[in-house]
């Protein structure tokens, strides 16, 4: 569940990542073989938060 997940870090299976922002950032590498910018991981930041 995405609910309240800015409170649930630290992110990641392992715990490795701490902030919500950097782990987006990782995922649209990984995922979209994109690099995010600023803008994109704010606007997908708050869409989370929402």
């Amino acid at each position: 569940a995405l609910t309240n997940i800015e409170k649930t870090g630290p992110y990641f299976h392992d715990g490795s990542v701490a902030s919500l922002e950097e782990s987006i950032k990782i995922m649209g590498k990984l995922e979209l073989n994109k690099e995010l910018t600023e803008v994109e991981v704010t606007e997908i930041t708050a869409f989370l938060k929402a």
